[in-house]
């Protein structure tokens, strides 16, 4: 399982522009899955609760500064 930074993530999705990425943050035992798209403007991640949030990019690096992800498929 190899774990990409928030800023590793934002720039695959800028280069697949339009894809859907289902990607996981891991802590510990919990995992929360993100479906995460980018429309050439804005993010679009939905989570575990169906609700959508709209993220600029550098807003989405900054509230998940610190985090690590996991891609599980790229739709």
């Amino acid at each position: 399982m190899k774990l990409i930074s928030t800023s590793e993530l934002v720039q695959k999705l800028k280069l697949n522009k339009n894809r859907m990425f289902e990607v996981a943050i891991i802590k510990n035992i919990f995992r929360f899955t993100h479906f995460i798209s980018f429309d050439g403007k804005l993010l679009y991640d939905t989570g575990i609760d169906s609700q959508i949030i709209k993220w600029k990019p550098e807003e989405f690096l900054d509230h998940y500064n610190a985090v690590f992800w996991q891609i599980d498929q790229i739709i």
